[in-house]
């Protein structure tokens, strides 16, 4: 049996069912922290394929949410709504490292141009966290 192995310069992977339950539940209710469980589950079946595949390293990923949020709502700019979990971590990135920097989520792009060794968009918004990566 043969198998055919696709190399991927990028993946878009989007749990949107955290924002659904975030809105209906309430952010941090149990159902909410159950959906966040079956994302992390999601994620790790993809990092487990890697890994069986011997493609672990040769991969990049940034983990984010879109928006924070409170109780049903993401519409104040108090910092549970304005801040968001953002993980990145590859081949050319600095592991165990946690990020000192605002980071937000206008300086996803730049800091994936980056990873892909591409130029930025000129009228880009955000910037590149360069404390992430190796020296």
């Amino acid at each position: 049996m043969s198998r055919i192995v696709l190399l991927a310069d990028f993946c878009f992977i989007y749990p949107e069912r955290t924002d659904f339950v975030g809105h209906a539940d309430g952010w941090m209710s149990s159902a909410y922290l159950n959906a966040l469980e079956q994302a992390d589950m999601a994620v790790g079946h993809v990092l487990t394929g890697l890994e069986s595949a011997g493609l672990r390293d040769a991969y990049h990923f940034v983990l984010q949410s879109d928006h924070g949020g409170s109780d049903h709502h993401h519409t104040t700019t108090e910092d549970a709504v304005m801040n968001i979990p953002w993980i990145a971590a590859g081949p050319t990135l600095r592991s165990g490292h946690v990020i000192r920097s605002h980071v937000s989520i206008m300086d996803t792009a730049p800091t994936m141009a980056r990873i892909l060794d591409i130029a930025p968009h000129p009228a880009r918004e955000g910037k590149v966290v360069e404390e992430i990566f190796l020296e």
